[in-house]
């Protein structure tokens, strides 16, 4: 299978291999076999076309998600929250979709939308009063926006516009990008403005095509979209003036049929998370988009779900991640003075299960990061906060029946 990483020109998940271990708040070896300690706290309508990397069987592959939120002026308008104190929310399940506004002076307000879906949604902010959601709703591509007051009416896309997985989303302050995966395994490209145009733009041309989703980033006024190939190789492939250039491979030949997740560092580079074919081994990448490091296994991190992944303020970055034990669990990147990860930690004691990959976003106010999560034992949402230290108490936000959440924030 392949990987592939795409970039779009704009006038722009991980888990870790743990054994069922303790969880009575002190240590374990849980999880890759390391000590760790715990802390409180369709594209539409489209002919076929071949990808330019070759063929292979195209196999079932998992969703992902990816994007990083970009920072809007002005703060706050009414008395409201700051920019920088909201984080908003979107929990589906079969037959649910939960939507939730938080703030850090008035917590957590929720509401429903029509829908549902077994794969986990997207969102992303342009602005306090201004985001976008999607998700995959009875094989449509599906989306809500927020207007600062509330959520809009579930509508689709396009008529014959579907998805097979999670659509990917990231944004500036005025238009929303997405990539997603066609029930033909092909990769379509989307923009919103105050509409969708283009609606499902091929991927390039032939169009390229994989085994799982993709995920996306900006990387200056260009969009850059990360995948994995059918071959089993790594991909980067990028959009620069409306055109899509050439999929760059990675010559890498290990990589996972699952989505990678990809975000752009305060560096202006590229950091690609994505788990190993053989070893399950959860492995990271830097680039700018035409160099690229040697691809390195993080340490004890293991996974056989997609990876979560957000850009934190100086150079940094969080990834969540379900292990294999059912639980989830987060690390922090510094790219500076030279790239390392901390060890994979548990997000609560007694640390929660849960049905899918957990969702990260930049944090707000005092906060270094958001985690949003839905709890296995009751199918509702809850939230976590880093301070940089140490986990909060786990919150519950509500719902019920989810299986799949996303996190926005405006950093």
């Amino acid at each position: 299978m392949l990987l592939r990483i795409t970039t779009v020109s704009v006038i722009s998940s991980l888990t870790f291999a743990c054994a069922a271990g303790s969880d009575d708040g002190t240590s374990s070896t849980a999880g890759g076999g390391v000590a760790w300690t715990t802390v409180t706290g369709a594209g539409g309508a489209s002919a076929g076309g071949s990808h330019n990397d070759g063929g292979g069987g195209r196999g079932t592959g998992g969703s992902g998600e990816g994007g990083r939120p970009t920072t809007s002026g002005g703060g706050g308008a009414g008395g409201g929250p700051r920019e920088a104190d909201r984080a908003l929310l979107l929990g589906v399940g079969a037959r649910s979709v939960l939507t939730g506004t938080f703030d850090s002076q008035n917590g957590w307000t929720t509401g429903t939308l029509t829908g549902g879906s077994l794969d986990r949604p997207a969102i992303t902010m342009r602005g306090q009063n201004d985001a976008v959601a999607m998700f995959r709703n009875a094989g449509n591509l599906a989306f809500t926006t927020f207007d600062g007051s509330g959520w809009s009416a579930t509508a689709n896309v396009g008529g014959s516009i579907t998805t097979r997985a999670t659509p990917a989303l990231v944004s500036n302050s005025a238009t929303a990008f997405a990539v997603f995966h066609g029930d033909n395994f092909l990769h379509y490209f989307s923009a919103y403005t105050a509409s969708f145009n283009p609606s499902n733009e091929s991927v390039g041309s032939p169009q390229s095509f994989g085994p799982s989703a993709g995920s996306i980033a900006l990387l200056g006024s260009d969009v850059v979209i990360a995948y994995a190939g059918s071959d089993g190789d790594l991909y980067d492939q990028r959009r620069s003036g409306g055109v899509w250039q050439t999929g760059s491979a990675h010559g890498l030949g290990d990589v996972v049929a699952l989505t990678p997740a990809i975000v752009t560092l305060d560096s202006n580079q590229l950091l690609v998370v994505y788990v190993h074919e053989v070893t399950q081994a959860v492995t990271f990448t830097i680039g700018t988009g035409s160099v690229w490091s040697t691809a390195t296994a993080i340490a004890d991190a293991l996974t056989v779900d997609p990876v979560a992944l957000t850009a934190l303020p100086g150079g940094k970055a969080m990834a969540a991640f379900r292990g294999t034990d059912g639980q989830a669990y987060a690390m922090t990147f510094d790219v500076a003075p030279t790239p390392i990860w901390s060890a994979p930690l548990p997000i609560a004691s007694p640390n929660p299960t849960t049905p899918s990959t957990p969702a990260v976003a930049p944090g707000v106010g005092s906060q270094e990061a958001e985690l949003a999560f839905v709890d296995a034992a009751t199918g509702a949402a809850s939230h976590v906060r880093w301070s940089g230290s140490s986990w909060s108490t786990p919150t519950l936000v509500g719902g019920s029946g989810l299986t799949g959440v996303a996190i926005a924030t405006l950093p």
